[in-house]
């Protein structure tokens, strides 16, 4: 995969491989590493009791673990591999190289949308762990898979 930016290139560690239902991260792991896939897919989940609740799935040229990034939490929830998956890795020394440089005020904005964000997926979990709402859930992610594939 090919950013358009020589400096970029440089700045992503090799391709890391995944096979089906690898897991690529755990929830509560600790980790400044942020993920752009360079091929396949990646099911974001959490789990409640037994359940496991899937709460994204993360495409070619998304990105995923910036959450941890951005406030410097623990991972909010765990992501595995759907089918064989490459991983482009930005190496943590040039994210905080580059988020340093950023103004006081926009690192605010970021935090701000990052623990927001995380507020909204522990309350989604807690939704999702009634199972009628889990079912909605699940039909709405396949519905999704359809909608990508024929698009």
């Amino acid at each position: 995969m090919k950013f358009g930016d020589k400096t970029l290139d440089e700045r992503v560690g090799n391709i890391k491989t995944f096979e089906d239902g690898e897991l690529i991260f755990e929830e509560g792991s600790i980790s400044g590493w942020i993920f752009v896939v360079a091929y396949g897919e990646v099911e974001i989940f959490r789990t409640v009791g037994e359940k496991q609740i899937i709460l994204d799935r993360v495409h070619e040229g998304e990105s995923l673990g910036e959450m941890s990034f951005f406030g410097q939490y623990t991972r909010s929830a765990a992501a595995r591999a759907v089918g064989q998956v490459g991983l482009l890795p930005f190496k943590d020394h040039y994210l905080i190289e580059e988020y340093d440089k950023l103004p006081n005020f926009f690192k605010v904005f970021l935090e701000a949308m990052a623990q927001r964000m995380r507020s909204l997926m522990e309350k989604v979990t807690i939704l999702a762990s009634d199972p009628k709402i889990l079912e909605l859930l699940d039909d709405e992610a396949k519905a999704e898979v359809i909608k990508r594939k024929e698009g």
